[in-house]
């Protein structure tokens, strides 16, 4: 009795029906004249790599014959099975195609979010590192900004000007380094020198602090001359710079009798003290 397949089936039911009657694949290849590769394909239903349709029916033809099988019927389950597999093969493109549609437009969406990130970002470093009022692009020399020199061995009166050094006044320090509190009243950009050290630049919003000391001076730069209070050995120090006026200063040990003060000097400059 012969096997029994789904009416679809055309080359499994072909090598069915020869293994069952022990006829080996190379007789019938050398008899209907075609290469075994294609009678493999053709076994395995592997339209993908099967030749034309027409040259396909041809060799179903030939070797249903040889075999004893209604040719008729495997050509029947050969256009049934193809039309199945190509409705399959269409499903699944259609299926890739829609996924590769999605993947563009997740892509499409994402790119958008990391343009929008970027820009954020670069808004607020923009932001962030925006001009303050009175800061200008020039150095502080050639702006033509207020100047100030003070002497840190004299101490401030109560209107902040410095004068004399009294005996025992209170803030009067006497450990030979000069103490400076830096005390911001807006937003403000300081640019600050010690002794013979680097310069370093600090951003200051409104109530930041600072203290800093030196053991000869400082030499500082402010951006708004009006936006800073300076603490000179706890005493307050007059900055007469108008609002938004840039501002140098220079806090510097008054040199003693014997020594001369060559540069930045009150007499020398005009600078007021």
């Amino acid at each position: 009795m012969e096997p029994s397949f789904h009416s679809a089936s055309f080359g499994r039911y072909l090598k069915a029906i020869r293994e069952s009657r022990n006829i080996a694949i190379s007789s019938v290849a050398d008899q209907i004249r075609v290469s075994v590769w294609h009678l493999s394909l053709i076994e395995a239903e592997d339209h993908e790599k099967l030749p034309d349709e027409v040259y396909v029916r041809g060799i179903l033809r030939a070797y249903a014959v040889y075999i004893g099988v209604d040719p008729a019927d495997i050509i029947e389950r050969y256009e049934i099975n193809r039309s199945a597999w190509l409705q399959t093969t269409a499903a699944e493109r259609k299926i890739l195609s829609s996924g590769r549609h999605s993947i563009f437009r997740m892509t499409v969406a994402l790119c958008v979010l990391a343009a929008v990130a970027v820009t954020s970002v670069t808004l607020f470093e923009n932001h962030s590192h925006r001009e303050l009022p009175g800061e200008a692009t020039e150095t502080p020399q050639a702006a033509g900004l207020a100047d100030f020199v003070y002497y840190a061995n004299e101490i401030p009166d109560e209107a902040g000007r410095v004068g004399p050094p009294q005996a025992g006044a209170p803030g009067n320090r006497m450990d030979g380094w000069i103490h400076l509190r830096l005390v911001a009243l807006s937003e403000i950009r300081v640019e600050i020198h010690i002794d013979d050290g680097e310069k370093e630049s600090f951003r200051f919003n409104p109530k930041d602090e600072m203290r800093v000391e030196a053991k000869q001076q400082f030499r500082l730069y402010v951006s708004n001359a009006g936006g800073i209070r300076i603490y000179l050995n706890d005493h307050p120090l007059g900055v007469d710079g108008e609002t938004e006026q840039g501002a140098n200063i220079v806090i510097r040990k008054r040199p003693s009798e014997d020594e001369t003060d060559d540069t930045d000097t009150p007499a020398q400059s005009g600078v007021r003290q």
